[in-house]
């Protein structure tokens, strides 16, 4: 019936519905719209907590000259051929380089790069040569013509770790080397001597 149309029975217009029926199913979803603007900047956030401290890092190489020693001799020697010189005496040494006082050999226990310095002052003419482990160390060879000038060689080398290194009197003619005790003085000198120093390691 009409709900529109007056009543058969009393004449009346009901306006009463029927009960809403069951929800149909979900249509399918639309196309999805254009975006929308891109709305404005929000304000800054507060500042977070400091988190831990991180592990310490690994040590880092040293700086500067890692190792070093000097080594002389005062006293009067005579070294011949093949012979190694011998040093009476220690002046600054780290624990890297060790050396017994009235022993030719000295001991590099940290390999590396390293510069040696050598000085002699002999009576004769004279050759002289680095040997690192018996074995002639290259292009470390120094010679001077005169006696009593000095014999000065100058060297940088790479080292293994227990290097053992002597300074020889290697090539010299004569074939003996006298070291004075008191040249051009008085007083006892030093007439040979090594400055040894570590610049970097392996």
């Amino acid at each position: 019936m009409d709900n529109n149309q007056p009543c058969s029975k009393c004449g009346k217009v009901h306006t009463n519905r029927g009960r809403r029926g069951p929800m149909g199913p979900e249509g399918p979803r639309g196309i999805q719209g254009p975006p929308g603007e891109r709305g404005e900047r929000g304000p800054r956030g507060f500042m977070g907590l400091e988190g831990p401290i991180g592990k310490t890092g690994a040590q880092g190489p040293p700086g500067g000259i890692a190792e070093f020693a000097y080594i002389y001799n005062i006293g009067e020697q005579r070294i011949h051929q093949e012979e190694d010189i011998s040093f009476d005496s220690n002046g600054l040494l780290t624990q890297g380089i060790s050396h017994n006082a009235g022993e030719s050999n000295i001991k590099i226990k940290y390999g590396g790069i390293y510069e040696i310095i050598y000085h002699v002052t002999g009576k004769q003419s004279n050759q002289l040569t680095l040997f690192a482990n018996g074995i002639e160390a290259t292009n470390t060879t120094f010679g001077t013509e005169d006696g009593n000038a000095p014999n000065i060689g100058i060297q940088i080398l790479q080292l293994e770790d227990n290097t053992e290194l002597t300074l020889r009197n290697h090539t010299s003619t004569p074939s003996h080397l006298d070291l004075p005790g008191n040249a051009g003085g008085t007083q006892n000198n030093v007439n040979a001597a090594l400055t040894i120093k570590k610049l970097s390691t392996k």
